[in-house]
């Protein structure tokens, strides 16, 4: 199972060389999602990731970003759709199920919330995991990533579904150590 990690909507200190040793610890893609950010941060950002990273590296909201970094990935959320125009791998968020058969064309879809949000108060989990479990069986889908109020505590249920991965923020960046909250977390996966 992947392990992704999102990033905080607004930017912190050394954020680059985190997202390096997040990398180099465990986590297998990582999400660039800065909603309170500039499209110029987020470039400053990506200048400061080695190239070696970037194929991990998907980005919201800034389309225009790929043109400058070929090798970034795109994750489309609300009503943005595959684009067969571009190259790089594409991802989307859904909220319900029936979304997730619709967007077999993604590398991988996220479902949330899956659990109350930890980064998000008042973000209730709205995915019944039976339901899920049933739905990926029946529909044969491999591409699904649970996302939302994803611990150490609560993954273990998530063990049981055939998703392709979680994804994960509160969790990891309002922890006091966030390698060691994902190495943790990576141990309760095997």
């Amino acid at each position: 199972m992947k392990i992704i990690v999102l990033t905080l909507p607004e930017k912190i200190d050394n954020e680059a060389t985190k997202l390096v040793e997040i990398l180099n610890n465990g986590v297998d893609k990582i999400h660039i999602r800065k909603k309170n950010c500039t499209q110029k941060e987020v470039v400053d950002l990506i200048k400061k990731i080695p190239k070696i990273y970037h194929q991990s590296l998907y980005i919201h909201y800034y389309k225009e970003i790929l043109n400058q970094f070929p090798s970034i990935n795109y994750h489309h959320s609300g009503d943005s759709l595959y684009d067969k125009n571009i190259l790089a791998k594409q991802t989307k968020s859904c909220h319900y199920l029936s979304e997730l058969k619709q967007n077999s064309s993604y590398e991988y879809n996220f479902i949330s919330p899956v659990f109350d949000s930890i980064s998000k108060p008042g973000y209730l989990a709205n995915i019944d995991l039976s339901s899920l479990k049933k739905y990926l069986y029946k529909h044969n889908l491999k591409n699904v990533v649970a996302m939302g109020g994803i611990n150490h505590q609560n993954i273990r249920y998530l063990k049981e579904l055939p998703l392709y991965g979680v994804a994960l923020l509160g969790a990891v960046w309002y922890s006091n150590d966030p390698i060691t909250y994902i190495k943790n977390l990576k141990e309760k996966l095997v």
